[in-house]
């Protein structure tokens, strides 16, 4: 389905005003180019060209890992938790889910926060809704495989 198709059929759905923010982390970038995030932001700002979303900010998290294995916070990310929090915005994108995190304990506390302020979160051409069931079990099945994806990587790595 292209983006503007699926952007058009959540209008007719009736989705609310959307102001938000685009998230783009990258866990590795050796050169600190800024390629990927630079990427993701251009795809971003499509999405939420088609979906009409208002962009407050753009907050990235260059060099960050997400999984439960990073050693460090990721500064712009815990920005983005308290702009939803305080009602800031209503809206956040990334390329795709494993760009939010990679750890449950993480997927769960902003799917939280998302339910409790009626948040929605962009990816994969699809505005999520937490309030809605069956986004929440689509969201949390991605988050699942997210976070599988780094614990095979460290076993892979591991075994040498």
């Amino acid at each position: 389905m292209s983006l503007a198709l699926a952007a058009g059929i959540r209008r007719l759905k009736g989705l609310p005003k959307l102001r938000g923010v685009l998230y783009v982390r990258a866990s590795e970038d050796g050169g600190a180019s800024g390629t990927s995030v630079e990427s993701q932001e251009f795809e971003g700002r499509e999405f939420c060209e088609a979906f009409e979303v208002e962009i407050v900010a753009v907050l990235v998290d260059n060099d960050f890992s997400a999984s439960w294995y990073a050693k460090e916070d990721r500064p712009n990310y815990e920005k983005l938790l308290a702009m939803l929090a305080a009602g800031e915005i209503n809206f956040v994108w990334t390329f795709n889910n494993a760009r939010m995190q990679r750890s449950l304990d993480d997927y769960t506390a902003l799917r939280r926060l998302l339910s409790e302020t009626g948040g929605y979160w962009g990816y994969g051409n699809r505005v999520y809704a937490m309030s809605d069931p069956a986004d929440r079990k689509a969201t949390a099945r991605d988050a699942t495989e997210s976070e599988a994806f780094v614990d095979d990587l460290s076993q892979t790595s591991s075994a040498g």
